[in-house]
């Protein structure tokens, strides 16, 4: 749970200016769970022109999501790839501000790679999507509490945007199981000056180029124990900004986080060709299911692996400007 934690911070520290990046952010439309309409008022709740979640006090106070369509009674009991396949539609909950996995707003297309992987699903069995934005797992009671308000509740029937860490115990505390990873993401090298041309952390090293890391970071930990020389950045946008402004030649930066600072600041940033991130650096992605319903992850299972194989998920990962990494065996 830590570890998730960690790297959400360092993928995420783009990702919270999104919502004040423009003039004007409009979010998707949204409605209050738990409160009738005619009771907001009462609440001294004004309805604002332009939704954004991180000064609204319905969605800070955890009521503000999507909720799940009028269930007919005979599905209300049924498994999830029943009720899928019924109602024809598939219930997703992701993380609202999870650039580039996952976003909410409007103006932010291309979605996130998630949504469009579940759009590309939706679209081959003629379903439609229904989302419910969960509070943001980095803060506000973290992964579990997402869990809580959304899939616990039956709002969805498959989280989006895990890591899996290996300290997955939040998992077992829902009743939840991961799908097959369907990605691999680490901690990347990027070079220029001095360390252009380096293809390795080892040749940078050997080149005695001091290397740039986010401060406590996994990839931090790694340098200090491997007495590797460091520069260390206070969060993981110091070090991008340090290494555009030539204060480092290389540093190892956290791969997700990089389409975000091409979003946010115009920066233009690429991994070393042919880089892998090294074992302990590096994690897989995945989804989360109750793990009562077999049939869907299955299903899902099935659908994963078959855009692995048939190029889709290297096609849209690629597309943010991130390498893809098939999930990694460690």
């Amino acid at each position: 749970m830590f570890l998730r934690n960690l790297l959400l911070m360092v993928a995420a520290i783009f990702t919270g200016a999104i919502a004040y990046a423009a003039d004007v952010q409009e979010l998707e439309q949204e409605v209050v769970i738990g409160k009738r309409e005619r009771d907001i008022p009462r609440l001294g709740y004004t309805t604002p022109e332009v939704f954004d979640p991180f000064t609204d006090q319905l969605w800070q106070g955890g009521y503000r999501d999507y909720p799940p369509s009028e269930i007919p009674e005979g599905l209300k009991y049924a498994t999830a790839m029943a009720r899928t396949a019924k109602l024809g539609r598939i219930a997703v909950c992701a993380d609202a501000f999870y650039w580039p996995f996952s976003h909410t707003m409007k103006t932010s297309e291309p979605p996130g790679i998630d949504i469009e992987i579940v759009r590309r699903i939706a679209k081959r069995h003629d379903w439609r999507i229904e989302m419910m934005w969960a509070p943001n797992t980095i803060s506000r009671g973290g992964v579990g509490a997402a869990f809580q308000k959304g899939i616990d509740r039956g709002y969805c029937d498959v989280f989006l945007g895990l890591v899996i860490t290996g300290d997955d115990h939040h998992m077992e505390g829902h009743q939840m199981v991961f799908t097959k990873p369907y990605i691999g993401m680490g901690f990347v090298l990027v070079t220029q000056g001095k360390a252009k041309g380096l293809k390795t952390l080892e040749e940078v090293v050997n080149a005695k180029v001091k290397i740039g890391v986010p401060a406590f970071s996994p990839m931090y930990d790694y340098v200090k124990e491997k007495g590797i020389p460091y520069e260390s950045y206070a969060l993981n946008f110091r070090l991008v900004d340090a290494f555009v402004k030539g204060e480092v030649d290389a540093a190892m930066v956290w791969e997700p986080g990089l389409p975000v600072a091409k979003k946010e600041k115009g920066y233009d940033i690429k991994p070393v060709p042919g880089y892998v991130p090294v074992a302990g650096q590096r994690w897989n992605g995945a989804w989360g299911v109750k793990g009562r319903e077999t049939e869907f992850i299955e299903f899902l299972d099935a659908e994963l692996v078959k855009m692995i194989g048939n190029g889709e998920l290297k096609q849209i990962v690629e597309s943010y400007g991130m390498n893809y990494y098939p999930p990694f065996a460690n």
